[in-house]
């Protein structure tokens, strides 16, 4: 196996991989990723880590929908989150998107074919997802100064 590339051991590589882990086969998780990345890199001519700016500036997620109970009521509070948030659910969409796609195919075609849509701007889930998440925090932008 050869040497990672500096781009793959950055934060948003580690956080995928982890994300992905299944029955201890970090090995086997981390060929499947590396191959998927180096056949879009082929593609794109683009790193990784390019890839993955472009999803961050695109999905843009600073505000988060959280479910709080208070006196036998419930609220529905847009909370700011930081970084490592975002990198969370950014992956975390990645990954909803792929489970959705019904197609019989491989994960590592699924995660490329997904990648790809998103980056040339065609309709994808994840852009679904984030117009549901900004509907959600406008439908309920009054509780955002809410404080318990």
């Amino acid at each position: 196996m050869r040497k990672a590339s500096k781009p793959f051991k950055s934060l948003v590589y580690k956080k995928l991989i982890n994300l992905l882990i299944k029955k201890g086969q970090k090995q086997k998780i981390k060929q499947i990723i590396d191959k998927s990345l180096e056949v879009i890199k082929r593609d794109i001519s683009r790193s990784f880590s390019y890839i993955f700016l472009k999803l961050f500036k695109k999905l843009r997620i600073t505000l988060e929908i959280r479910r709080l109970s208070l006196r036998r009521r419930e609220y529905i509070i847009p909370f700011t989150i930081k970084l490592r948030r975002r990198v969370y659910l950014t992956i975390k969409w990645l990954l909803i998107t792929i489970s959705k796609n019904h197609a019989n195919k491989s994960f590592s075609s699924k995660f490329i074919y997904e990648l790809l849509r998103f980056y040339y701007n065609k309709k994808s889930y994840l852009l679904q997802l984030k117009e549901q998440n900004s509907a959600s925090i406008l439908k309920n932008r009054a509780n955002i100064h809410f404080r318990w």
